[in-house]
């Protein structure tokens, strides 16, 4: 498997060059599309020569043991995530870093704040992972909806702001033009020689063995009602009329048991298996047949990408934001309006019966690699590497 680096770093000293230091902020580092993300990110700058801190303000978690050895690891050990104001408040005018890197809304927040009660003004950029307006009428949070007031008010602040795609960007300028104005977008850094590795595990499941005579569909994600799996099973009980397929839902949730029931009624349960989470979900993703999204928003869409790198043909729902961007208005894989299971039906039955073209889906994958974001993210956030490229 090739490298995703599309130019190696060239061995030539900086003259000018100070060595800097970036701080990481993140919640927590229990496995999840934002933790991964941070964490990739983390390991490529420290890689580039910088000092990186990795700020957890919740202790530890199952992605530690993926923290280059490069990177310190600084838990800020609070026991409520706001109580983290006054612990990264005391890091920054310790430590003094001179980029102070957050992602996340309510870690957005804490980062402004805390940067406000320092002594030290450090650099802050910070990173919007989510279309707020659909998270603050979609989600049943106590605060979800007075979000847009708080990315009003306080986004304003920080240095820089990074959405993770255009829709992401869009929609901040819906809330503010001063926010917009400090916004640009990175699209997430995915795909790594480490996923392309792990892709190539095998999968213990016997449904994959049977592939080539029923088709395996995979949807990985977590089983709550942003993601609406519930529409993904209606619509596989639509492509069950037609032809014998199998489905496998990847990730664990509120919904689960909810979910498992509706199968039930429906009399798709033995077609439909749940795999729970897996730390390694990308061998389900290498060897399906599709990949289904059916989310009712995101900000990004990271499993989308993964999928393409997967070499895995792809429906999605149409829904903001990002997977339009991702596969370019369609053509990297079909798109479907949000909540229409037939419609998802259809697009799932043509999709198993078409012919793909698996090297062009990689292809596309690698617009989304950590090396063309890391280059991204070093320009906005003002540092310099200790060598030059």
């Amino acid at each position: 498997m090739p490298s995703v680096h599309e130019a190696g770093i060239q061995e030539t000293k900086n003259p000018d060059f100070r060595r800097q230091r970036v701080a990481v902020f993140i919640k927590h580092l229990s496995i999840g599309g934002l933790q991964r993300i941070l964490v990739r990110m983390a390991n490529e700058l420290a890689a580039r020569g910088l000092e990186v801190d990795l700020v957890v303000a919740k202790g530890k978690g199952p992605l530690l043991s993926q923290i280059s050895s490069n990177v310190r690891f600084v838990p800020l050990h609070s026991k409520r995530l706001w109580y983290a104001v006054y612990h990264l408040k005391r890091y920054l005018s310790r430590e003094q870093p001179d980029v102070l890197l957050a992602a996340g809304w309510q870690v957005n927040l804490i980062a402004i704040w805390a940067r406000m009660l320092a002594r030290h003004r450090v650099r802050l950029v910070i990173s919007v992972r989510t279309n707020t307006t659909e998270q603050a009428k979609s989600t049943k949070l106590w605060y979800a909806s007075i979000n847009p007031t708080a990315v009003r008010i306080f986004y304003p602040l920080a240095d820089a702001i990074i959405a993770v795609s255009r829709g992401v960007r869009d929609d901040l300028h819906s809330i503010s033009h001063r926010v917009s104005a400090k916004t640009t977008v990175i699209y997430n850094p995915v795909v790594d020689d480490d996923l392309l590795s792990k892709a190539q595990q095998d999968v213990s499941h016997s449904w994959f063995d049977e592939r080539d005579r029923i088709p395996v569909i995979v949807s990985v994600g977590r089983l709550d009602p942003q993601k609406n799996f519930s529409l993904l099973l209606r619509a596989f009980r639509e492509v069950l009329d037609t032809r014998q397929a199998r489905l496998v839902l990847v990730g664990d949730g509120s919904e689960r048991r909810e979910l498992e029931q509706l199968a039930a009624d429906l009399k798709i349960d033995q077609w439909v298996h749940f795999a729970g989470f897996k730390q390694n979900p990308y061998p389900y993703l290498a060897n399906a047949n599709l990949f289904v999204l059916s989310s009712n928003f995101e900000g990004f869409g990271l499993v989308l990408v993964e999928a393409l790198a997967c070499g895995c043909p792809i429906v999605s729902t149409d829904c903001p934001s990002g997977p339009r961007e991702i596969l370019e208005d369609g053509r990297w894989g079909r798109l479907v309006p949000p909540a229409d299971s037939s419609q998802l039906a259809h697009a799932m039955l043509e999709s198993l019966q078409s012919d793909h073209d698996y090297a062009a889906l990689r292809k596309r994958a690698m617009h989304f690699s950590v090396d063309r974001a890391a280059n991204a993210y070093i320009q906005v956030m003002g540092l310099q590497t200790p060598f030059e490229t």
